[in-house]
């Protein structure tokens, strides 16, 4: 039998059909997965930079925490140091080299263990010093600094120069020579210097320590007001007695005024006089005040400075002056003092003194 050459020709096409049509269905599908690939790819990016921005927060987030220095307080009072220094006071400090307010002697408490170093800034007349320490968890030590004195000399000068130089320390009265002098001192204790001379005023300062290796007290003295007082009255008796022979005319009036001056010198004299005759006997005056005084009794410089324990005066009463020029000082007061007896007199002027 013989085949149809057309119908093999016809069933060829239909079959080259078939195939074309079926490559491009794969074509299109093929197409459209890569399409759809591509979306997915294009989220998929989108989405990893999403996480990945998220990631960089969140690690950045845990770096900083991470990163943030623990409080230096740690809240443990039993960790740290009680902190002492001689000589004690209101003095700056520093801790590591930062300053601390703290006032001394203190305790020191929520210190992060280790090594540690502790400054002090010393005070006027006195070295600085560095100390190194290690504080331990759970424990606070007790830590001692001495600051170390330096070596002060106090000069002491006045006009007119050849005073007497005197240290008032702790109360106690020491000679220090003759102006100009020099002496050492020790920052560790209170001074007054005292001048005195004779026919002058005596000045009482404060030793103030500057930090400096050298104080200087220069003062100038003035006379005393005693002094000058006693002038007037010679000079008026002086007056007086020319006038009486210059008018033998008036007769009367000389004999009224030879009489008056008469009178007058044997009252004064006489009164003074048998006051003590009649009480007879001495008693001692107990002299104190705060600062130091001079002392005038009855209009008279006595060269002496309070505290006095013995000052012997005649029974009866007794004018007592107390003087300090530097702070303005100056009281009057009247003492009676008893034969064989103590009169104590103390004074209180602390109220005038600079605060």
């Amino acid at each position: 039998m013989f085949s149809d050459p057309m119908s093999s020709f016809g069933s060829g096409m239909l079959a080259s059909k078939q195939t074309a049509n079926r490559t491009t269905l794969f074509l299109a599908i093929g197409g459209a997965a890569a399409a759809a690939l591509a979306i997915v790819l294009v989220m998929a990016m989108s989405g990893g930079d999403k996480s990945a921005k998220a990631s960089t927060e969140t690690k950045s987030d845990v770096a900083t925490s991470t990163d943030a220095p623990p409080p230096v307080a740690t809240g443990d009072q039993d960790t740290g140091f009680d902190l002492y220094v001689t000589p004690p006071g209101t003095m700056t400090w520093r801790l590591d080299g930062v300053a601390r307010t703290d006032r001394l002697p203190s305790k020191i408490r929520g210190v992060a263990p280790g090594p540690h170093t502790v400054a002090i800034d010393a005070p006027a007349g006195f070295m600085s010093q560095n100390m190194p320490i290690t504080v331990e968890a759970g424990k606070a030590p007790k830590v001692e600094i001495v600051l170390q004195p330096l070596d002060i000399a106090g000069s002491f000068e006045s006009t007119p120069a050849g005073a007497k130089v005197f240290l008032i320390v702790d109360g106690k009265r020491e000679p220090a020579g003759t102006s100009p002098t020099k002496v050492k001192l020790d920052p560790r204790k209170t001074y007054y210097v005292l001048f005195e001379l004779p026919g002058y005023v005596s000045v009482n300062r404060p030793i103030t320590f500057t930090g400096g290796l050298e104080e200087k007290v220069n003062v100038t003295l003035e006379k005393a007001g005693g002094a000058s007082a006693s002038t007037p009255p010679v000079a008026e008796v002086k007056k007086v007695n020319p006038t009486v022979p210059t008018g033998p005319v008036t007769r009367p009036d000389r004999t009224k005024v030879e009489p008056k001056v008469e009178k007058t010198e044997p009252k004064t004299d006489t009164k003074a006089e048998p006051a003590v005759a009649e009480k007879g006997g001495t008693g001692t005056l107990l002299l104190g005040s705060k600062p130091p005084c001079e002392i005038y009794i009855d209009g008279k410089n006595t060269g002496l400075h309070t505290p006095q324990k013995d000052i012997k005066l005649t029974a009866g009463k007794h004018k007592v002056t107390l003087v300090n020029n530097e702070y303005g000082i100056k009281e009057t007061f009247s003492v009676d003092i008893k034969a064989d007896a103590t009169e104590k007199q103390i004074k209180d002027y602390s109220d005038r003194l600079p605060k």
